[in-house]
């Protein structure tokens, strides 16, 4: 009997994982993507957007990396999205982080059947917060 190399949380092949040309992370990333993009379009979400949690320092004349906290989908710069099957201990610390920087949750999707009824809820209320245009600023695009 051969082993096959799997992945320490079970990710999908490669080819399960792409929607529109796109590689997404999990199967279950690239599900909601399409169910994002057939549901409420695509000129609604920016994919994979790049937070600041901690700028870039010196510490004893050493440069230290800045902290970022890529979510899966940003949905008309108020949502924060991330499709997640299993919580890992670094992400459960940067969501600390980022609760406390911007003062609002991340949305954790862990099924199909939890992004369908995520997108039920976002159409009955798909209106921009005001506070919405002020957290457009703070993430950091994809450079």
């Amino acid at each position: 009997m051969t082993q096959r190399n799997q992945h320490k949380y079970g990710v999908s092949k490669k080819e399960d994982r792409i929607a529109d040309g796109i590689l997404f992370g999990s199967k279950l990333e690239k599900n909601g993507y399409v169910l994002f993009r057939d549901s409420i379009g695509l000129d609604r979400i920016i994919l994979q957007p790049r937070f600041e949690l901690q700028p870039k320092f010196k510490f004893q004349g050493k440069g230290i990396r800045a902290i970022h906290y890529i979510a899966d989908f940003l949905i008309d710069y108020h949502y924060v999205i991330d499709t997640k099957g299993i919580l890992t201990p670094e992400f459960r610390i940067k969501e600390k982080i980022f609760m406390r920087k911007f003062h609002r949750p991340i949305v954790i999707l862990k099924s199909q059947k939890a992004i369908r009824e995520f997108i039920q809820d976002l159409r009955s209320s798909l209106r921009l917060d005001p506070s919405a245009q002020q957290f457009r600023s703070v993430f950091v695009s994809q450079s």
